[in-house]
């Protein structure tokens, strides 16, 4: 109740202070306008009376009124201008020129813990303002990135509406620790990567057990027309700043903040249709009908024809599962304040249907963002973003037989959907001459009788206050929470599945919560041609997150789904995990500024985490950089050809601690064991040893830049070449089986190198009063290498080479392998050389491959041994871009702009395994179009192998399936968004700003991949692996119309 009162008292205190001018005595109505040098108006400009808190704002037109005494002085301030004060003297009117301030335009960015002038860098800093990252319409900030900042490597994962994304910034820094960034919103460090493997029910590795399912992105959550920049800090003399999670490089986002002036009311919405990018070109019936014929008589005993009568259905089982999706998007924002209070506010709704029946996005966001001056030393703040997001995933990028896009490629298009008695038809169905016809699901059944509806609700918030100890002396605290609720709610009809019809539930819940509080000292200070700033700081931040996953299965019915889970007939499995870790921190940074030409940046930040081992939890973190500003030496003093002409150098060490927790220690597990009477006893066993020195992985980074702008900033360009080198490497060492224990231990032993370099160029290539073009170019290339696995000393003598697990198919493939002078990676398995072409090169080879006939695929002896065999197996390629790039331009004349964004790579090899599963003429599957053009005597400069129903047996143990006949170039370039915006004419709409536009995303990729999207990685989630496109979610292609309001 005492609260209550006081409450009404400052209430009651406050608006008495807004009355207080009402009361003033010989007050006088002052109005007038104030322009630029040029007389333009200028809207939004703060007019206060000195050492008050009454003021106003000028209007769209530039004019305002304010009610003055006589001996009262104006305080005009406005972004990019000198502060201007005029005495009242008893006038009535008082027109204003306010002058340009070169100093407050100069461009300013983010750095971690404060900003600087972008001149004043000494680091690698990549931008991207809120214009360029929402020139086109997108689901995350990610998508943005893409192509626009040279050194950022982005993947589509999945397609799917709020799908994964793989972010690398300068490539990969580590094998079994995360690669992805650490992400830092409003000052919020948040990673992007759970504990735990949280994909319930789906895209199991059955024999390692690994999750390799595409996760949700999790960045998803954050609206990214709330942001107002990016900066990715890529080199480790800005990254350093951020010690242990530094490696993998920094993005720094920090969203919309109020501004002095009026309110200002905006709304920004589109709405559009998406359709799939490219089909994947399949067999019609007859064609299907005629490979199955053909594979039988080109047996060696020729088969019996499989069909002798015309097909009774022609079905397109792609156009059933695709559809036209709705995309839609609607914000409004509100923005302004006085010299007390600034406020920035915005609620959105974004909804996405997915190109796949079924699937969907739908996000939900509120942002509130106050800065409060309560004093002339004293003030104080919030962040605060709240988020709601409900995914309805379709089942893709699992395995190649458990996925909806595998399913309707291999299903016979001579099947109907339905059999006559109503349940769906599936390969098992297949007339019996069809040999070993397999396949118990139907595409249609993965639309309605499966569900997977992920909610996220995530709030994400801060409180800041920030005090002028003195002139050059500012202290700030700030305490934060990152509280994220994840429901996850999987079901399988009993419909489901034609062979095994049972029902089955997977309900899971991951609660998320990071706690962190921040101290901070700046200082600031000139001395006549020498500037001082200094940063000195201590924060603490502790993460929990714990895990439920119930899985039921054997309901009675499949009208409850699965939120009747002790229905299930089956006993329910039961899982659940708990992780908690904390950072410690001391961090500092001084700049050195003197005459504007020399600058020295010199960063050290001691970090202490949980994760790691007695002994080793505390590490050191430190940089350097210098730069030298030619352009302001007096030698350039009678050029104006250079705005800016800076040489960068910089060094640093940064950490990576992203390893789930609990590594260091010895683990015991829960072991239920029965002695033989049938009572099952619940004990422990062990699990994992102790490795008492485990630490990070310590990357040290060298960075040389050169930055550039020309004729008064009318072009610019920035140059980078790094070498990244990673220490302590860690890496899994399996004990051996007499120890008992089966979880491998984990060791820092490798090394690994990136080298690499980065080229920025953009400018104005026409600038005149109508007609303006501006062009900009981004290329970047990076080459990684596995330097060492471990000393003889640490791992024995012998190739440390080793190879991650296949996925699971039903066959072979490739491997992702880990070698010492390659990329983390490449492909392994066996070389191909095309095929027989004559009878004399197949007898040529009997010796080689003893049975071999023409029209089969012909293998390479790697090693000469005159066998085809398991050593054969050699490294195919790396899945590793050879360089990326973007262009953009903007073409405006008067009010209409046409702008488009082309981005692409060169280089790198993806697995297509749907094309491996859709070229076999066998189990009743359908059959890629072009296997038609197969080899035959009259066609021996064919592809594709000769179809053949029972094969020769044949020598050697090459299969093509684990070869590189599958592997494909995945060099593309892709129109990502290209955009037409007409801005209604001024006074149209009053005082409202208006702008209209049609904009297409995606709507050609040129490329040689025959998949759906080269830009894909369906084994994200398993850590070394790269290139795969497993089951994808196609890419869409969007054309949609949007009203962007401001009044």
């Amino acid at each position: 109740m005492k609260t209550k009162k006081k409450m009404k008292y400052y209430f009651l205190l406050f608006g008495v202070i807004l009355c207080l001018p009402i009361f003033a005595q010989d007050a006088t109505t002052v109005t007038g306008t104030v322009s630029d040098e040029t007389g333009t108006p200028l809207p939004g400009v703060s007019v206060i009376i000195k050492n008050t808190t009454t003021g106003t704002a000028t209007d769209f037109d530039g004019n305002y009124t304010i009610d003055a005494k006589s001996s009262d002085i104006l305080v005009f301030r406005y972004i990019g201008f000198k502060t201007q004060e005029i005495a009242v003297g008893g006038q009535s009117k008082i027109n204003i020129s306010l002058l340009e301030d070169a100093s407050q335009l100069e461009e300013v960015v983010v750095v971690g813990y404060g900003t600087q002038k972008k001149s004043d860098l000494t680091g690698s800093v990549g931008s991207l303002s809120s214009e360029e990252l929402n020139a086109a319409p997108i689901t995350s900030m990610e998508q943005g990135l893409q192509g626009r900042v040279a050194g950022v490597n982005i993947t589509n994962n999945s397609g799917a509406p709020g799908g994964g994304i793989s972010v690398k910034i300068r490539g990969t820094t580590s094998i079994l620790n995360g690669s992805e960034p650490l992400y830092v919103i409003d000052g919020f460090p948040v990673t992007g990567q759970s504990q735990f493997a949280t994909s319930a029910g789906r895209g199991l590795d059955s024999s390692t057990g690994t999750d390799y399912t595409v996760n949700q992105n999790p960045l998803a959550a954050l609206n990214p027309s709330d942001i107002e920049s990016i900066e990715v800090l890529k080199d480790a003399s800005a990254a350093a700043i951020y010690g242990v999670r530094g490696a993998n490089g920094v993005i720094l986002i920090t969203t919309k903040r109020g501004k002095k002036g009026l309110p200002r009311i905006s709304y920004n919405g589109y709405a559009g249709i998406q359709t799939i990018s490219n089909k994947i070109d399949m067999m019609n019936a007859e064609q299907y009908q005629n490979i199955y014929n053909e594979a039988a008589a080109n047996s060696p005993t020729p088969d019996p024809v499989v069909f002798s009568s015309a097909p009774a259905n022609d079905t397109d089982w792609q156009d059933l599962i695709f559809r036209s999706a709705l995309i839609q998007n609607h914000q409004i924002g509100i923005n302004g304040g006085s010299e007390a209070i600034q406020y920035s506010l915005s609620g959105a709704v974004f909804d996405q249907e997915g190109i796949i029946k079924g699937s969907d996005f739908t996000r939900y966001s509120l942002r509130v963002n106050l800065d409060i001056n309560a004093s002339d030393r004293l003030k104080f703040g919030n962040s605060l973003n709240v988020s709601r997001s409900i995914n309805n995933a379709a089942e893709t990028e699992g395995e190649a037989t458990n996925s909806i896009t595998a399913t309707a490629l291999q299903m016979a298009p001579i099947l109907p959907v339905y059999q006559p008695d109503g349940t769906y038809s599936v390969l098992n169905d297949m007339p019996s001459t069809v040999p070993d016809a397999q396949g118990t699901r139907n595409p249609l059944a993965f639309i309605n009788e499966f569900s997977d509806e992920s909610v996220n609700t995530r709030i994400l918030g801060s409180l800041f206050g920030e005090y002028e100890l003195l002139d050059d002396l500012k202290f700030r605290v700030s305490i934060g929470a990152d509280l994220e609720n994840r429901d996850r709610h999987v079901y399988r009809t009993s419909l489901f599945d034609a062979v095994n019809p049972i029902n089955t539930a997977n309900v899971s819940s991951v609660n998320r919560t990071s706690l962190l509080n921040e101290n901070t000292l700046n200082y600031n200070k000139d001395f006549g041609d020498h500037n001082l700033q200094a940063l000195a700081g201590f924060t603490v931040q502790q993460e929990t997150e714990e895990y439920r996953l119930i899985t039921a299965s054997g309901f009675a019915t499949d009208i409850t789904g699965p939120y009747d889970l002790g229905a299930g007939s089956v006993a329910p499995a039961v899982d659940s995990q708990y992780a908690e870790f904390s950072i410690m921190s001391f961090l500092g940074r001084i700049n050195y500024n003197y005459k504007d030409r020399y600058l020295l940046t010199v960063t050290g930040r001691r970090d202490g985490s949980s994760k790691f081992a007695e002994g080793n939890k505390w590490a050191f973190f430190p940089s350097v950089a210098g730069a030298w500003r030619i352009s302001n030496e007096n030698f350039m003093a009678e050029s104006d050809f250079f705005d800016n002409l800076k040489v960068r150098v910089g060094w640093g060490q940064v950490g990576n601690q992203e390893l789930p927790t609990y590594r260091s220690l010895a683990l015991l597990q829960a072991d239920p064991y029965n002695f033989g009477d049938g009572t099952i006893v619940s004990g422990f066993a062990p699990l994992r040893v102790a490795v008492p020195g485990l630490t990070w992985e310590i990357t040290s980074q060298t960075n040389m830049g050169l930055d550039a702008s020309l004729l008064r900033g009318r072009f610019n360009a920035s140059f980078d070449y790094y070498i990244k080198k990673t220490e302590d490497l860690l890496l899994e060492v399996n004990l051996p089986e007499t120890s008992g224990i089966l979880d491998p231990s984990v060791q820092n032993l490798g090394e690994m190198e990136n080298i690499g370099w980065e080229l920025t160029l953009n400018g104005a290539v026409v600038q005149n009063d109508d007609f303006k073009w501006d062009l900009g170019f981004n290329i970047s290339q990076n080459k990684n290498e596995i330097t060492s696995l471990g000393s003889a000393s640490e791992v024995g003598e012998g190739d440390q080479s080793y190879e991650i697990a296949q996925p699971t198919f039903a066959g072979a493939t490739p491997r992702s392998y880990v070698t010492v002078g390659e990329p983390v990676g490449v492909f392994f398995g066996y070389k191909t050389d095309g095929l027989y072409r004559s009878q004399a090169e197949a007898d040529a080879e009997q010796s080689l491959r003893p049975g071999v006939i023409p029209g089969m695929t012909r293998y390479v002896d790697v090693n000469n041994d005159g066998q085809i065999n398991t050593d054969d197996r050699t490294v195919l390629g790396s899945p590793h871009a050879d360089f990326t790039y973007g262009i953009n331009s903007t073409i405006s004349y008067k009010n209409l702009e046409l702008r488009f964004f082309l981005q692409g790579q060169k280089g790198g090899l993806v697995y297509n395994s749907m094309r491996r599963f859709n070229s076999s003429v066998t189990r009743g599957q359908n059959v890629l179009a072009e296997v038609g053009d197969y080899w035959t005597p009259s066609n021996p400069d064919a592809l594709w192998p000769t179809p053949i129903q029972t094969p020769p047996s044949i020598g050697g143990s090459a299969s093509i399936g684990d070869s590189d006949f599958f592997l494909e170039d995945a060099s593309y370039l892709r129109m990502r968004e290209i955009t037409l915006n007409y801005e209604l004419p001024k006074g149209l709409l009053g005082n409202a700003n208006a702008s209209i536009y049609v904009t297409g995303q995606n709507l050609f990729t040129i490329t040689d991949y025959k998949g759906y999207n080269p830009d894909t990685n369906g084994r994200a989630n398993v850590r070394g692996s790269f290139g795969w496109d497993i089951s994808s979610y196609p890419l869409a292609k969007t054309v949609l119309m949007g009203l962007k309001l401001d009044f």
